[in-house]
């Protein structure tokens, strides 16, 4: 064991080794941060389709909690108003429900 941590390559080996897992970790935990947000983002559009929201309801709300993720830190009043307005287009007009086929 001596022999291998004394040897003149064992620093580079241990470098490229540890590159190697923590691009490994980075990538494994952008790949798990993607697949929690689709899940999340699946959640929110199978509970307005349950409330009744048309799809272009549905999109409308996506789209600008999309909006208000981008934009945040940089022009967050603009976020919120844009949320703002796609809540308050719902709320004035509430859903209908709507026959599903079964």
């Amino acid at each position: 064991m001596n022999m291998l941590l004394a040897s003149p390559f064992s620093i580079p080996i241990v470098a490229i080794a540890g590159v190697f897992i923590w691009l490994s970790i980075v990538a494994i935990s952008e790949a798990t941060t993607a697949a929690k947000k689709h899940q999340a983002d699946v959640d929110l559009k199978r509970t307005l389709a349950q409330q009744g929201m048309s799809p272009e309801e549905i999109a409308m709300v996506v789209q600008a909690g999309r909006d208000g993720a981008e934009a945040k830190g940089k022009s967050a009043p603009k976020a919120h108003a844009a949320r703002n307005d796609a809540f308050a287009q719902t709320v004035a007009h509430p859903p209908t429900k709507h026959a599903r086929s079964a």
